[in-house]
């Protein structure tokens, strides 16, 4: 019996150094885990929304906010907080939906246009493309005065720097001085506007300009 019970013990104690044998991945293997799924995260966000990486601007969130999941009206909102304040990078706006893709700390999402403001520096400042014939505009911006806004008498000028393509139309927009309740609804307004192009030696050129949006209470 002896003989069989020291059996038992040997057999008990090789298995055990095989389990230990089998150790967890090394603090490096782990990181690479992270960064991959990280980058496949990345990846997979740019390729369903048409994410441009390399037109990144930086922003400042207005109030706290969560990160919607998607650019859609029964978008869940992710279980994550951005603080007023935070800085986070800006990809591309929706103008159906009214939301900015994010990224913050690679979690990616949507924010709402009025949760948030481009920073405006000598990085994030549009390029100046040189045009001798100023872009026109041709239609007159029609805003939709937010209801909560009027109720609390809330007017003011948003000043908003447009890029206007060669064929008249408003490709992007930033706040270059916003007021939080009214910049989502000048941002809608603007983008609906149809200019003349500028041009330069006679040929249509991409122009940005800035535009002022009136809130004005009757």
């Amino acid at each position: 019996m002896k003989k069989i019970s020291n059996s038992i013990v040997l057999l008990v104690i090789i298995g055990t150094g095989s389990l230990f044998a089998q150790s967890p991945p090394t603090d490096k293997g782990s990181y690479r885990d992270i960064a991959e799924v990280e980058i496949n995260n990345t990846l997979f966000f740019m390729e369903k929304y048409d994410i441009n990486i390399n037109r990144a601007r930086k922003a400042r969130i207005l109030e706290n906010t969560v990160i919607w999941s998607n650019p859609s009206v029964d978008s869940k909102k992710m279980n994550f907080v951005i603080k007023k304040g935070t800085v986070v990078e800006m990809y591309k706006y929706f103008p159906k939906e009214a939301l900015w893709a994010i990224n913050h700390k690679n979690f990616w999402g949507f924010v709402s246009a009025s949760k948030v403001i481009p920073i405006r520096g000598k990085q994030s400042a549009p390029i100046f493309t040189p045009y001798d014939e100023a872009p026109k505009m041709l239609s007159t911006i029609k805003v939709v005065y937010p209801k909560e806004a009027k109720k609390n008498g809330i007017d003011g000028i948003v000043t908003i720097s447009v890029l206007i393509s060669k064929t008249g139309l408003v490709e992007e927009a930033e706040i270059v001085d916003g007021i939080p309740e009214l910049n989502e609804s000048a941002i809608k307004a603007i983008k609906k506007v149809k200019f003349k192009p500028g041009k330069h030696k006679g040929k249509p050129v991409n122009v940005w300009m800035d535009v002022p949006v009136k809130f004005i209470i009757d």
